[in-house]
């Protein structure tokens, strides 16, 4: 509207406007978007390819509509393209979608058929396989697979769409545009084979941001980290996996105390999962949890953050699963595995885990947290022996502290347990004196108390609750 077209020199431009902002896109940039559009993309179909010269995307969908409509697979294809824009659009970006039969048809449609897009009742387009011909035919000649030179050669010899241009011999045509006839004769009659370059993502999903000025915390890193979920949240349901441990890392701007070495500090903060999360909702509530947590212990930075990087270190199956109507499923069952999650993102992996079993004599070291990452299966109890504390502390405190009933039931006694075993000094891990391992009812608390009695010296220790 303002005069200003491609090609235009910055000063050019602004003479037409001067108000005219220019920003600089960096070619990494566009190639990260492209890539994060690619992985997305995948939900949708197994094969993707992209372009950063034409700034395209591509997803071969063949036999994928039937998992939108499978009564109606055009309708289905409509489903899928409509659902593939309005996903690339939540992510900012503005797409046009088209499906066709071959990756050129399809990025020529999706370019140039604009009028077909504003008459039809969708914005993403799709062209059955049977008007492919002739809806190529109705294309304006900018969307041919030929160079800038002989676009400008039929430009002045009067053509304007692809139907004039299939209306020339094709013998002198061909004579004209030398090698490129044979991809241009062959998208005339609808015909497109061209293989896809398969895109290859990454082993480890990583998503980061740059940011112009340095920020400590607070309300901006909270958002800035709402954008990296978003965004890995897409690359993780692209590949139908969700991540099990995910590192936060921050970037400082310490260039002053780091100019001999030349390289920003670098805080990096780990979060274990304790089930498989790839969506938006979930990682950004892990996310938040490890910051208010940082927060509330005054973890500060050192300097202003510059850059913040999310990366997901350690990647699981984690597989959509439909709701059923006739199996129970609690909403606890749903939550749990994002609760632990923020339990562990808030108070550190260490402090959370799953209470297991050891194979020792000594009762005090039977019952262990084993974290998140490292649990795996609790030994199993055999018939006859006993309950075992379903709360240990991690100190003893004196029974005297608090009111136990004078009744008690003995669960067993030991003397030199484990006698065989050393400790690095020379010493013997195990104690000679004799001990009981007693259940007493505190009143007082209103539980079941494991109290360990020193039978030599009659102190009584607790050292967990049932």
């Amino acid at each position: 509207s303002y005069g200003i077209s491609a090609g235009f020199t910055i000063a050019a431009a602004r003479a037409k406007c001067a108000d005219l902002s220019v920003r600089v896109v960096l070619e990494q940039a566009a190639e990260e978007a492209l890539a994060r559009i690619a992985e997305l993309a995948l939900a949708f179909g197994a094969t993707v390819s992209l372009s950063t010269k034409e700034d395209t995307v591509w997803a071969d969908v063949t036999g994928c509509a039937h998992l939108h409509d499978a009564r109606n697979l055009d309708h289905g294809e409509k489903l899928l393209a409509e659902k593939l824009e309005e996903r690339v659009r939540a992510h900012g970006h503005d797409a046009s979608v088209a499906i066709a039969d071959g990756p050129r048809v399809a990025l020529a449609f999706a370019r140039h058929a604009r009028t077909a897009r504003k008459t039809s009742s969708l914005r993403a387009l799709v062209i059955p396989r049977s008007a492919t011909k002739q809806a190529v035919l109705a294309l304006p000649m900018d969307a041919l697979p030929i160079d800038d030179a002989a676009k400008h050669w039929l430009d002045k010899l009067g053509l304007k769409s692809a139907a004039d241009l299939a209306k020339l011999p094709r013998a002198s045509l061909g004579a004209r545009l030398g090698g490129q006839s044979r991809d241009l004769f062959s998208f005339l009659e609808g015909a497109d084979v061209s293989p896809l370059d398969p895109y290859r993502p990454p082993q480890t999903p990583v998503e980061r941001v740059e940011l112009e000025y340095g920020i400590e915390g607070g309300e901006a890193l909270l958002f800035v980290v709402k954008m990296l979920a978003t965004r890995m949240s897409a690359r993780l349901e692209g590949r139908a996996l969700g991540a099990t441990e995910m590192d936060l890392t921050f970037e400082l701007d310490d260039a002053a105390r780091n100019r001999a070495k030349k390289k920003r500090s670098r805080v990096v903060r780990t979060v274990v999962l304790a089930a498989p999360i790839r969506s938006e909702t979930e990682i950004f509530a892990v996310l938040r949890a490890r910051i208010d947590a940082a927060e509330r212990r005054r973890e500060t930075f050192e300097a202003p953050i510059l850059a913040v990087e999310l990366a997901a270190t350690k990647l699981a199956r984690a597989p959509s699963r439909e709701l059923d109507l006739l199996s129970r499923e609690t909403s606890g069952a749903r939550a749990l595995p994002l609760l632990v999650a923020e339990l562990s993102a808030d108070l550190g992996k260490e402090y959370v885990g799953v209470l297991s079993l050891e194979n020792t004599h000594r009762p005090e070291l039977r019952a262990h947290l084993v974290p998140i990452d490292e649990r795996r299966s609790a030994m199993t109890l055999s018939q006859g022996e006993g309950a075992e504390p379903s709360r240990f502390l991690s100190s003893p405190i004196a029974a005297a502290r608090f009111e136990i009933d004078e009744k008690s039931r003995l669960i067993s006694r030991s003397a030199w347990v484990e006698w065989w075993k050393e400790k690095g000094d020379g010493q013997k891990e195990a104690s000679g004196r004799e001990h009981d391992w007693r259940t007493a009812w505190s009143p007082e608390i209103g539980a079941t108390a494991w109290v360990d009695v020193d039978l030599t010296t009659g102190n009584k220790i607790i050292r967990g609750w049932e």
